[in-house]
Order: C-alpha cells, then structure tokens, then sequence
C-alpha cells in the first residue's frame, strides 16, 4: 500500500488511513507514504485491534530530501513484531538533511512485543536534522529496547524526546519529559524485576521484600535514574523537584539502594506540593518507602507514623473519603506491619504491645472500610476486607478471618466483572492484587482444625474458590470476559457422561504447603 511522489517531484507524499480489526503485514509487504522528491512524506494513521509485522513486514513514512512523515498506530491489544520488520520514519540523505518524522504507538490497554534477537526496529532518525519524537504508550514493552544506535537486536531508536522539548526551549516540557521517560523506563524495570524472580507469599503489603534483581531490571533502574537525576541537577519548581524526589526515592528502594533513599528522604520537603490528593497519596507513598528503608537501617516508627497521621489530617481537610480511606487503611497496614514485627524503637517487645497494634491496626481499617463502602469503592473496600482478614487470621480468629476473606472476593469480583464490562482487555495485576485473596481464603478453608476433621462444606468452599480464581487468571490471560464459563465442580456434578470410575483430583498450592482435594467414584 503506497501513496508516494517520484524522484523529480516536489510536492508532498499523500496520507493513508486505515480502520481495521486485525492489520497483518507480512512477508517483505509494507505500507508506506514517501517522498522520493524535495516534498514532505505523508502520514499514516492505523487504528486495529491487532498489529502484526513479519517477515519483513514495515510501515514506513521516510523522505529522500526533508522531513519524515508521522506514524500513528492505535492499537487495542497487540502489537506484535516479527522477523526483521520496521516502523520507520527516518528522513534525508547526508547530503539533503531532514528531520525524522514522529511515531505515536497507542496501546494503553494492549502489549507491544518483539523477539529480541530478530532484528524488529522502532526508528525516527535522520541523517543530519534532528530525529523525530517516538511516544510509546502500552501496559508492557517487551522485546524492544531503546538504543542511541541500531542493532541486530530489536531496537527504538531516536534522538531523545528530550531534545525536542529543548527545542521548544520550555523548562515545564523538559522537566515533564525528563519525569514521564523515568517513570517509564522504571515501570518497564519492575516489569522485569516481577517476571524473573520468585515469588512470594509474604502477603503483608508493608513488608519489604528483599529480591535478587536481574541485570535487565538493573538496567532499567539506572536508565530511569538518570532521567530524575536530569531534573534535580537543573533549577525546577519546588513542586516539580519534590515530585521528582518522590519518584527517584521509590525508585531506590524497587532496586535495594537504601542508604542512597535513606540520604534522599532527608532533602524531601513534602510541604512544597499543593494541597490535595495527590498530596495526601504522595505522604503515604513516602511513608510505604520509610518503612522499608527502616527495614535496613535506622528504624524511623515515629517519624513514618507522622506522615500518614499527615495524610488523613489532609484528606480530613479536603473533605475527601475516597482519600481518607486510603489514609486510614494506610495507617492499619502500618500497625498491622508493627504488631508482626515487633520493633522496640516504638512500643516494647510484649504480647500486650503486639495485641494493641493488632487492635489500632483493626479499628483504623474498620474506619476505612466503612468509608469506602459509603462512596461505593470496592475497588478500595477489598483491600480493607482483606486486611481485616489478615489480621483476624493473625490472632487465631479464623471464623471472622474466613468472612472478611470471602467479603474480599465478592469485591474483587465486582471489580474484575466492572472493568471488564467497561472494556475487557484491561488488565489487573493478579499477582500482587488477586491471587493472595484467594489463596488465603483457600488455606484458611483448608487449615487443619484440633481434634476434628475438615468439614464438606470447607473442602467444597475451597474447591469453589480455586475454580473462580483458575477462571479469573484465564480471563486476565485471554483479556475477555468469560461469564458463560461454569466452574469445574458444578458441572462434574450435574455431567452423566463422566465414566461412573472416574476420580477428580485438585492439587492446591500454599504458602507453607501442598493440598490435594479428591473427588473419588463413591462421591466422597
């Protein structure tokens, strides 16, 4: 597909728009605008639920003599590159410069993807000019990395966004540049981080993990760095700056710096930013990264506890309840945190201290459960469910651990079904947010109880909680929403053609064991 000018010509390349489901491109086709002349190359706009490049597939918007035309990729799910293929839109010849054109990819609920040693370029470089602006918006690249220079490798290539910013010789556009590429490139670093290493079943949220990071996330972590560090070694706005540092102090502890965040709290100076909400999560963030920086150096209890009362004083002001029950959630993590990890710096090592940060821990996040559920959260409410069991399963109380367990499923159920009604290729992160729900219900189902067996009931609750969470993980993987699917366990029960023989067996894995439920012939 081309809508190009010849070599004599001097006129602009024409403009190709393309509405598609899917857009396959493949085995050495292209679409392309081009000016083969002194003319600017024309643009492409492709919106598709699904992109495929391969074989030599490209979409190219280049010139001979002046400047790269734009490409624009709208893409719902998947982008996916294969097998040398190219987005390009270089410009000019060493001896005729222009500058690249820009490439805007829009996959905010999709995933690019590209083999690494496959050859897959992302370009926007010129000869002599400067090179375009590439602006990559995606729930997860991978596959790709951004290099000054092209590889064999898959590679995004451009002179940096920032240059462009320069150029424009806006310090607001610059700082915002700087900050959005180092947000992104640490996002992308705990993407590795989460993907290779183990995990683990510590689910108390404001427990630091200690985690061996890989030299891919490591590589990330530096290159994000180095873009807050642009900010903080030039003059900004006090609220920028301290934004900056909040970020930078988050991204220290994610890659294990702690006496480098310890350093970089003390420059923190959270009365810059305006009142708000963002002023109000920004306290507790901070708070979150005190703790784990306390985990590893001198403890600082009281000075963590000041910042979220900080954060619920603010949120109290602003008369905002979504907030403030995240403040005072917030706040019984932190106790809850206190009462597994007994710390002397703040209450004596006692049984009675443990019980009475238990109980400050259970009544702030009653406080923010009954906020949540009054503006109708649930989004907020599971959390708050969850944490109510945790802490009930803490002290022995395993009946009131079970229902506030099971009042965080129903929850989460209602978020999940909500997100995916409104549009179903968004994902929510079942590793850290779903999957711990569910397998602490499914272990408290299953614990061993004195004296006396698990009930059916128990056992067929479990078997029923590991269908909806096997379900849900399938919806997560295909993005769609499965409704119509019956779990497992209903349906052995109502099938006639299952063999009279047959056994079911449901292995479960928790943190501290293996269950193995089975469903024998005689239906015991």
């Amino acid at each position: 597909m081309l809508a190009s000018t010849d070599v004599n010509s001097t006129g602009n390349g024409g403009n190709i728009f393309i509405r598609s489901n899917q857009l396959n491109i493949r085995d050495k086709a292209a679409v392309t605008v081009s000016s083969q002349g002194s003319g600017v190359a024309g643009n492409i706009e492709a919106s598709a639920r699904f992109i495929q490049l391969d074989n030599q597939g490209a979409i190219t918007a280049e010139t001979q003599s002046n400047n790269g035309g734009n490409i624009t990729l709208q893409v719902q799910d998947l982008l996916l590159m294969r097998q040398n293929s190219i987005i390009s839109a270089t410009a000019g010849t060493r001896q005729a410069p222009g500058n690249g054109g820009n490439i805007k990819i829009d996959a905010f609920n999709g995933f690019i993807v590209a083999v690494p040693q496959e050859n897959n370029d992302i370009i926007a470089n010129a000869f002599e000019g400067k090179g375009g602006f590439i602006e990559i918006t995606a729930q997860g690249i991978f596959g790709l990395n951004r290099r000054e220079q092209l590889t064999s490798l898959s590679d995004i290539t451009a002179k940096k966004s920032q240059e462009i910013a320069e150029k424009l010789n806006s310090p607001q556009d610059i700082h915002a540049t700087f900050i959005s590429l180092g947000n992104t490139v640490r996002a992308l670093g705990n993407l590795e981080r989460d993907r290779t290493t183990a995990r683990n079943y510590n689910n108390i949220p404001w427990q630091c993990q200690e985690q061996l990071l890989p030299d891919t996330a490591l590589q990330f972590y530096q290159d994000a760095a180095s873009q807050y560090k642009q900010v903080l070694n030039t003059a900004s706005p006090s609220t920028v700056r301290t934004q900056t540092q909040i970020n930078y102090l988050s991204l220290l502890v994610e890659s294990g710096q702690f006496a480098a965040a310890q350093a970089l709290w003390r420059e923190i100076k959270l009365s810059d930013l305006p009142k708000g909400r963002q002023a109000v999560y920004a306290h507790i963030n901070v708070a979150k990264n005190l703790t784990c920086i306390s985990q590893h150096n001198t403890p600082q209890w009281q000075e963590i506890n000041n910042l979220l009362l900080a954060a619920i004083d603010d949120a109290t002001q602003l008369q905002d309840s979504r907030a403030l029950s995240y403040a005072l959630g917030s706040r019984g993590g932190f106790y809850e945190y206190l009462a597994a990890n007994p710390q002397p710096k703040l209450q004596q090592k006692s049984n009675s201290h443990k019980d009475i940060n238990f109980r400050h821990s259970q009544q702030l996040t009653q406080q923010a459960l009954l906020l949540a559920q009054s503006i109708t959260a649930p989004d907020i409410a599971y959390q708050w469910e969850w944490q109510l069991g945790r802490i009930m399963a803490s002290q022995g109380k395993d009946k009131e651990a079970v229902a506030f367990y099971s009042w965080a499923v129903e929850s989460l159920d209602v978020v999940r079904n909500d997100l995916l009604a409104i549009n179903s290729d968004v994902q929510f992160s079942y590793r850290d947010n779903v999957e711990p729900v569910y397998r602490g219900l499914i272990d408290l189902l299953l614990r061993p109880q004195e004296n006396s067996q698990l009930s059916q009931d128990a056992i067929a609750q479990a078997i029923a909680n590991i269908d909806a969470l096997q379900l849900a993980e399938l919806q997560n993987f295909l993005q769609c929403n499965l409704g119509q699917l019956l779990p497992i366990a209903r349906e052995i029960d109502k099938n006639k053609n299952i063999d009279t023989n047959t056994a079911f067996i449901y292995p479960i894995i928790l943190e501290d064991r293996l269950e193995v439920i089975y469903k024998l012939p005689t239906g015991n």
